[in-house]
């Protein structure tokens, strides 16, 4: 396929299919005209407001569609949109301001006040609770001609920033995924995410737009609205993360899989894909969920294109065309076959580096690579499978050991609902392996000798747990996603 810039690949999917509809919003749709008008809406108001080139502009909003056409609005004027939740607070927005010394934010009212402070703030006159925030335009911090957008993230580091992507390294890595995954304007593709999470935007939505396909964007992630939607518009490429599987697969509509019959691939990324949640959601659709490797400074490296079954619930898949794939040891050298070690990434899709971070950039993208700071194995036939991350991995008297491995044989315990594996402090070893399990109600509970002993007989004995708690939840993100302690924890169980 063609790596011309994103936005000509939008346009020209505009003139050839302009009554093909784009967007679906639930309650309308939006066919590819009437979202390029909508773009031009855009851009004349926010160039009469004196955006112009290479400015750098924060979009914090709610509405899926004018997101798409507000973001397609600036990229026409050569602006660098960044996205980032509506649901952001003050605190966030001023941190990501800071980080990517924005021009002007884009905002629904109210803007926290705190932020706004003395600057004034210009209404919308598409959006009228919306409002633009301006400042930085006096800022000496150029942005590089090519740059297409900026992701704002905690990411690898752990650290706040933004990552750059340029426009030719973005066409490559979108085409790539339109190639593999076959993307036509013959499919729908469904994502109940907010179009602002990077994972969205890249994975489903710039894909879909650049093809020709059309993408139904539901209101609410409420499994019997989804499931309703699928079948009605015959839904079929689903995208989402591993909370939304998990709820559809609890969720009584699921019974009924009239919405599955039409979906050819069900994609997943962000979080780590449990076995059982793969064969529960598997036997009740009999469709895949079909794992996606990608990170903020690599965009999508894998896709899996296998038929065994196996071998899909295990591997994020092989590398995309362009992608370069290795696994290191602890000293930076290639690990031996079968291994493992932390993946390495470099190529074609690689982002252009940090925004105003040249010490940090140093760090992570290392003589044209990226560590990741994940831990895989690549098999004889290049398929890679994660094992964990860096920071989450407990050192044994120096052995390492991910928590991945341990919470999937405690998952594997029928009374288990979730499971977290952590470090604890020892005086002796440095670290033990301790884990918190949250049980369920309707099956008989086991002792903490039961699942203790359940991990003897599966695991090597320094990464058994020494210790376990019975919890009544796990701490976890907004989309579901169960946030692991940083660091080691020094005696205090994770509730």
């Amino acid at each position: 396929m063609s790596t011309e810039t994103l936005p000509a690949l939008f346009e020209q999917v505009c003139a050839r299919t302009p009554a093909r509809t784009a967007l679906d919003l639930g309650n309308e749709q939006i066919t590819y005209a009437q979202l390029a008008q909508r773009v031009d809406a855009w851009r004349a108001e926010m160039s009469a407001l004196g955006l112009g080139p290479q400015e750098r502009v924060l979009v914090a909003v709610g509405d899926r569609l004018d997101f798409i056409a507000a973001w397609f609005g600036l990229w026409r004027m050569g602006c660098i949109p960044i996205p980032i939740e509506a649901s952001a607070g003050a605190a966030e927005l001023a941190r990501a301001v800071a980080e990517s010394q924005a021009h002007c934010l884009i905002a629904g009212e109210p803007i926290p006040l705190e932020l706004a402070g003395s600057i004034a703030a210009h209404a919308s006159t598409i959006q009228p609770t919306w409002r633009y925030l301006q400042f930085n335009r006096a800022s000496s911090v150029a942005s590089a001609t090519d740059v297409a957008l900026m992701f704002y993230t905690s990411g690898t580091t752990g650290t706040s920033k933004c990552v750059v992507h340029r426009h030719t390294s973005l066409a490559v890595d979108i085409t790539s995924l339109i190639g593999a995954t076959r993307l036509s304007e013959q499919d729908v593709v469904m994502t109940p995410l907010s179009p602002a999470l990077p994972a969205a935007l890249a994975t489903a939505v710039l894909p879909t737009l650049c093809s020709g396909a059309a993408i139904v964007l539901p209101r609410q992630p409420i499994p019997g609205q989804i499931l309703r939607k699928m079948a009605a518009t015959r839904t079929s490429v689903f995208f989402a993360v591993p909370y939304i599987y998990e709820l559809l697969s609890n969720s009584i509509s699921m019974r009924q899989n009239e919405a599955w019959r039409h979906v050819r691939l069900s994609l997943t990324c962000s979080a780590f894909l449990t076995r059982s949640l793969f064969d529960t959601f598997y036997g009740l659709t009999q469709v895949p969920i079909r794992s996606i490797y990608c990170a903020s400074e690599t965009a999508t490296c894998t896709f899996n294109d296998s038929d065994d079954l196996a071998v899909i619930r295990a591997s994020v898949g092989r590398p995309l065309p362009g992608v370069e794939l290795h696994v290191v040891d602890r000293d930076g050298q290639p690990a031996a076959p079968g291994t493992e070690g932390q993946i390495v990434v470099g190529g074609t899709h690689l982002a252009a580096g940090y925004f105003c971070r040249p010490e940090l950039q140093a760090q992570v993208f290392d003589g044209g690579v990226v560590k990741t700071g994940d831990v895989g194995v690549i098999d004889q036939d290049g398929y890679l499978r994660l094992s964990g991350r860096l920071s989450d991995t407990i050192n044994i008297s120096g052995h390492l050991v991910s928590p991945h491995e341990v919470e999937q044989v405690l998952l594997a315990h029928p009374a288990v609902a979730e499971a977290l594996v952590y470090g604890l402090a020892d005086a002796r070893k440095g670290e033990i392996v301790a884990a918190a399990a949250v049980l369920r109600e309707d099956v008989t509970a086991p002792s903490r000798d039961q699942l203790i002993q359940l991990c003897a007989d599966a695991l090597l004995h320094y990464k058994v747990p020494r210790r376990i708690d019975f919890v009544g939840e796990l701490p976890k993100s907004r989309y579901g996603k169960i946030k692991r302690p940083i660091g080691v924890v020094e005696s205090e169980p994770v509730t």
